[in-house]
């Protein structure tokens, strides 16, 4: 016959067992939950402009308007931005581009510069989602009875500044580091004006052709106006963008689906002359 005590004692053992147990599978899955909050992409903070869209460019003005905007692809841990590190990390990558003073800044918000002649000619947002705008005019050229023509080099110049401004140490200090072990994504969008408003003209039009610092590719006929998709160009691609990536990549994807969407065919050497000028050249954007 067993004793009485061991029976209890084994029924002690065993209820503790149970207890820690249950314990560690309900602890497991809570710890597999705020693992896959904090990894899993919600592709939130590119939405996250305080009601200013990610691909809003029309250009009320004879120039084109670029807005380029970059964002994490999960939200941040912080909900607020510190704006003194948002400040500084605006000046220090777009000091060139416009006055050295943000027309607004919240923490819950983050902060904006304008160009001086008001928001309709460029602006800068450092967003507290860790979401950066950057929106230029790009000259337009068109002589009498010439087409309105865009520099395509101009348009990829903002592009490179954006990536330049999320890859800095600015970036990382305003909006803190990544966890230890995983690499931080970034969604995309970018946008270019498809009308503008003709000097001393009534009404807007399309720009009707694009300058290339190499091969012009073929593009069709009369009937093609130019477009912008509403998410932005190339906006699937660009989804959770690793930024280890060669810049240049990022510059063929968005180079790519930007002619193929206004019409343009047999691409392939006028992106490579692009992208090599691209590289040869110093992406000054003057906006102040």
């Amino acid at each position: 016959m067993v004793p009485m005590n061991t029976v209890a004692l084994s029924a002690a053992v065993s209820a503790i067992v149970t207890v820690i147990v249950g314990t560690m599978v309900n602890w497991g899955e809570s710890i597999v939950s705020w693992i896959r909050r904090r990894v899993t992409p919600d592709h939130r903070p590119i939405a996250s402009g305080s009601g200013w869209l990610s691909t809003m460019a029309a250009s009320s003005t004879d120039q084109a308007r670029v807005l380029v905007c970059c964002a994490p692809n999960r939200s941040l841990r912080r909900r607020e931005v510190n704006p003194d590190q948002a400040v500084a990390l605006i000046l220090s990558q777009f000091a060139d581009i416009f006055p050295d003073r943000p027309v607004f800044s919240m923490p819950e918000y983050g902060v904006r510069f304008e160009s001086g002649r008001g928001v309709n000619d460029g602006y800068a947002w450092a967003h507290a989602s860790g979401r950066i705008d950057l929106c230029v005019t790009v000259p337009t050229t068109a002589g009498d009875g010439e087409p309105i023509s865009i520099a395509v080099l101009d348009v990829v110049h903002v592009v490179s500044r954006v990536l330049d401004a999320v890859r800095s140490s600015a970036y990382a200090e305003t909006f803190g580091p990544r966890l230890p072990g995983f690499r931080r994504r970034f969604d995309w969008a970018i946008a270019v004006s498809s009308t503008l408003v003709p000097a001393g003209g009534v009404g807007s039009m399309s720009w009707q052709r694009l300058t290339f610092p190499g091969v012009t590719p073929s593009r069709a006929g009369t009937e093609q106006q130019a477009f912008c998709p509403p998410g932005g160009y190339a906006a699937q691609a660009l989804r959770s963008w690793d930024l280890r990536r060669p810049g240049s990549d990022l510059s063929r994807i968005f180079l790519r689906d930007f002619l193929y969407q206004n019409g343009f065919h047999n691409i392939d050497q006028a992106v490579a002359d692009t992208l090599r000028a691209l590289e040869g050249s110093a992406a000054a954007l003057t906006v102040l």
